[in-house]
């Protein structure tokens, strides 16, 4: 193939990003991007066998829970452009910690440096930044900082941002950390020539599914569906964000966050306490691994599984309810969506 492939990694938002990437691009090229989240060392060669000589650019996802598969997904993808969206507390077992997470998401920015990439780099992120000055790029371009970045105008619930040229453009995704998604495709979107309307526009069509943060509405009630995946640092930042959120009532139902090895207590105990620092109305955790919250949070609701989580939801209805729902894909916390 002799057309832009574009990867992309990251702790969190790497759907959400390729989507939007995707859909940036197909404004002006016929573009294949990975389906779903097909992004292991399965994922990724079936999203190459995909792409045919009629695609005119690509945008693979490489996802990784434990060291030197993002380089072995790298050799194969062989990205001519990529980012990473962030780097967080994710796969923490299997990486050895949140410094095995910045080598392991490291091993991409070598690759892009090695093989003389373009890389999209961040450059409100400090983490980032400081990744990317510690390697020498054939071409570097930052996003989110200079006059070409979009300005977040609102974020509760739903992020509406300017671009330069004063556009207000109303999205239908939650949260400051959709924001640097959104961001990035417009940067990729720019760097391609498509045309600054066009991408707005496509920003402003893309509608999230699959329970990453869609917004749902059931009788009075409105639900932040966030549940296909969490780990400490996606489960602050959707914590912070419906914190801030102007609503008359605030339910939080959170799972457990998996893969978190040694870990595990002392990060589901941090996010007790910082739900406890927000002012919701009822707090509601499900999983073994939530009792660790428990300690700080004693007038929350706990459900060590989903069938009595269920049976509470149902005799106690919620009503004119804001109801944020979160946890790692193995809790399937979806399911309570029929009972609210």
């Amino acid at each position: 193939m002799n057309i832009p492939v574009i990867g992309l990694t990251g702790s969190n938002g790497k759907t959400t990003t390729k989507e939007l990437i995707a859909a940036v691009l197909s404004k002006k090229f016929n573009t294949y991007a990975t389906k779903g989240n097909l992004n292991n060392h399965i994922g990724v060669p079936l999203t190459l066998l995909a792409i045919d000589k009629n695609y005119e650019i690509a945008v693979v996802e490489m996802g990784a829970n434990h060291q030197k598969e993002i380089a072995l997904l790298s050799s194969i993808a062989q990205p001519t452009h990529g980012l990473i969206t962030n780097v967080g507390k994710a796969h923490l077992e299997g990486f050895g910690g949140i410094e095995g997470v910045k080598i392991g998401k490291g091993d991409f920015y070598d690759w892009l440096a090695q093989s003389g990439g373009t890389v999209f780099v961040n450059g409100a992120n400090p983490t980032l930044a400081e990744m990317a000055d510690q390697r020498t790029f054939a071409h570097r371009i930052t996003y989110l900082t200079g006059p070409d970045a979009p300005s977040l105008r609102e974020d509760s619930p739903l992020v509406v941002y300017s671009d330069a040229e004063g556009n207000t453009i109303e999205t239908h995704l939650t949260g400051k950390y959709n924001f640097e998604n959104i961001a990035v495709a417009l940067a990729i979107g720019r760097h391609f020539n498509v045309p600054n309307k066009l991408a707005n526009q496509a920003v402003a069509e893309y509608n999230p599914t699959n329970n990453r943060s869609q917004i749902i509405q059931k009788g009075s009630n409105t639900i932040v569906m966030d549940a296909y995946n969490a780990n400490p640092s996606s489960m602050a930042a959707a914590v912070e964000n419906f914190g801030k959120l102007n609503a008359e009532r605030k339910v939080v139902i959170l799972g457990d966050m998996l893969e978190l090895g040694d870990e595990s207590p002392e990060e589901h105990l941090a996010l007790g306490k910082l739900v406890a620092q927000q002012k919701f109305d009822l707090v509601i955790l499900a999983g073994k691994l939530m009792q660790d919250a428990l300690p700080a949070l004693p007038k929350a609701y706990y459900f060590p599984d989903k069938f009595s989580l269920h049976n509470w939801i149902v005799d106690h209805p919620q009503q004119n309810t804001h109801v944020l729902i979160k946890g790692s894909r193995g809790m399937g916390l979806e399911t309570v969506v029929p009972y609210l």
